[in-house]
């Protein structure tokens, strides 16, 4: 299976201010993590490791351009941190990117780094 991009829903975690709760459709934490590992933290069921990449702050139809600027910078631009999720949950989300193994030369860092300025999602 190898590498993948998801993009997670997390709008709950976050207080939108009730002028923008319409404007948002929703909040998405974008992440990447190796489908091949897997791990059991204090429980039977398995985990990925999710590396945090970026967030996408997706907002309703018809919402100007400068209007969508002002809330991704308002709502996108906390920083994620990596964590683990269930494996069963990542599983379902639809619309993952599989991505090629990092080369020779090149670290889980590097293709961090380069998802980070090359969105996929």
């Amino acid at each position: 299976m190898g590498y993948k991009v998801v993009a997670v829903e997390e709008m709950s975690f976050y207080h939108i201010d009730e002028a923008d709760q319409s404007l948002i459709e929703r909040i998405e934490g974008v992440y990447f993590y190796n489908a091949d590992e897997v791990t059991h933290i204090c429980s039977l069921d398995t985990h990925y490791w999710l590396q945090y990449l970026y967030t996408n702050v997706i907002v309703a139809e018809g919402v100007d351009d400068d209007t969508r600027e002002t809330l991704e910078m308002k709502y996108g631009q906390e920083p994620g941190q990596d964590d683990y999720h269930p494996t069963r949950s990542i599983d379902r989300i639809e619309g993952q990117v599989e991505l090629e193994p990092p080369g020779e030369d090149e670290t889980e860092d590097d293709l961090r780094e380069f998802l980070q300025g090359n969105h996929v999602i």
